[in-house]
């Protein structure tokens, strides 16, 4: 399955709204097999908002593509 789901909860004064999200994770190479095939090139790619390098211990895969 290689997926996350989180269910979320969001109060608004007396509303409660309940979402369940569920995301399906992949690995950089499985990024770059995707962007190959539908003509994308891979630019660059950061571990965090702060634009640092992505290692495997990285909170987040930010990637920066461009149309081929």
């Amino acid at each position: 399955d290689n997926c996350v789901i989180k269910n979320i909860k969001i109060t608004d004064g007396n509303k409660t709204f309940k979402f369940k999200e569920k995301v399906q994770l992949f690995d950089l190479d499985q990024f770059k097999k995707m962007f190959d095939k539908t003509g994308f090139n891979l630019v660059s790619n950061y571990g965090d908002y702060d634009m640092r390098t992505y290692c495997k211990d990285s909170n987040r895969l930010i990637l920066a593509v461009k149309k081929k």
